[in-house]
């Protein structure tokens, strides 16, 4: 295999070749043989990549998904328990890996494990695919000497997240269902059913209502300047896309969430769920309080609240207890939280205490998650009672008039 390599020779020049060798590490030890400080080492399809040319695994395809994150923890703590070295492991991982951003990912993240780095600070790398909880559980691993612990608390902790995220997206699909259902009704009634009924209003030259005339504008733009409605609507649709997708559409989702009453309780109570079970897994890792604290605040989709406990770094650092931190900003922390963190510091067993509060508010999530299902059928049903009613109305006035017209 040809491997092309970047590095700095005893002259202090920069040098770019190639050669040829089984792999990544067999380049790596004979450059650093002759003395060299290595860059940069690519294979041939991803040098061929970097300069530009095609390549199936230059594609990006999205990011990585919780999903596949959960597979790496288990997989490579079952693989390590079984005597694997971690280096193996990750090569194993990243042949099967069928995403190709997280194969380049591990692929990688082996290489720096081959060139003597941890595994932490190889995947810290990639702060948007490992957090600071998932990096910091893994060194604290490999500090303490039970990364296989580490690891099966990390996929324990990503599974529980997966599992409360998709029963929050299985709740919101029925109502954003609906929405579609709806507003393809509207269209099909726009494009076939009105243009029919505005060629009888022209013959009948009848006195036509506002409502009726918004109609029939709308009408008018699909049905006879479809080359410039349609691609306005697939533009508006793939603008949409792709901008609920990034960090800007997403920061602007969950603060229309944190504002609307009914999800305003549900975004916290998951917020609450996934912030304590986080906070005590740290701590089961060997992490301090404080650092625990600042990473576990990073789950948190409430800006407010994230920032209000990145300020408590300073109270405990000068002496003050965990529990009266989050008592100074009891608006964001129920009582019964502040009370259980207290009595955790006072028994020593903060990490269970969290841990109890994390199942309690994932039950408190579900519960929100019924109680929402429930609400949002009648609610939606009264929405396209409205809508339809005014469509169908806009339609029925004119036709009343010429029904009097005719009658009188």
């Amino acid at each position: 295999m040809i491997f092309h390599y970047k590095t700095v020779n005893q002259s202090g020049q920069v040098v770019d070749d190639s050669m040829a060798a089984s792999t990544q590490k067999e380049v790596a030890d004979y450059l650093k043989g002759k003395g060299f400080v290595v860059l940069e080492i690519f294979s041939e399809k991803d040098w061929q990549s970097k300069k530009g040319g095609f390549s199936i695994s230059a594609i990006r395809f999205g990011g990585v998904k919780l999903i596949e994150k959960i597979s790496f923890a288990r997989n490579l703590a079952t693989m390590v328990r079984a005597g694997l070295s971690i280096s193996e492991s990750m090569d194993i991982l990243a042949q099967d890996a069928d995403n190709p951003k997280f194969k380049k990912i591990l692929e990688e993240s082996k290489y720096g494990l081959e060139s003597g780095k941890t595994l932490s600070s190889s995947l810290a790398k990639y702060p948007d695919v490992f957090d600071n909880s998932f990096v910091n559980m893994v060194k604290a691993g490999e500090v303490s000497g039970k990364l296989v612990d580490s690891l099966e608390q990390i996929s324990l902790k990503l599974q529980q997240d997966y599992d409360l995220i998709s029963k929050v997206k299985s709740a919101m699909m029925y109502p954003a269902v609906i929405f579609c259902a709806l507003i393809l009704v509207g269209l099909t009634m726009l494009i076939f059913v009105v243009p029919r009924i505005a060629t009888v209003f022209e013959r009948l030259r009848v006195a036509i209502p506002l409502p009726t005339k918004i109609l029939l504008f709308m009408s008018d733009i699909f049905v006879a300047k479809p080359l410039i409605s349609y691609p306005i609507i697939l533009i508006l649709i793939i603008s949409a896309i792709f901008f609920f997708k990034s960090s800007s559409g997403k920061k602007t989702l969950l603060y229309i969430a944190h504002h609307i009453p009914v999800i305003k309780k549900l975004a916290n109570q998951l917020d609450l769920a996934r912030f304590n079970h986080a906070f005590s897994l740290l701590l089961k890792s060997g992490l301090p309080v404080v650092e625990s604290l600042d990473i576990s605040a990073d789950v948190l989709s409430n800006e407010k609240v994230k920032i209000a406990i990145k300020g408590f770094k300073k109270q405990i650092t000068e002496g003050g207890t965990l529990a009266n931190s989050f008592r100074s900003e009891g608006k964001y922390f129920p009582t019964i939280m502040v009370r259980m963190i207290s009595v955790g510091e006072k028994t020593g067993k903060l990490d269970e205490i969290l841990e109890e509060l994390a199942i309690f508010y994932r039950k408190e999530t579900e519960q929100s998650l019924q109680t929402i299902s429930n609400l949002i059928e009648p609610i939606l049903m009264f929405v396209i009672g409205v809508g339809i009613g005014a469509m169908v109305l806009a339609i029925i006035g004119p036709m009343y008039s010429i029904v009097q017209q005719l009658s009188g």
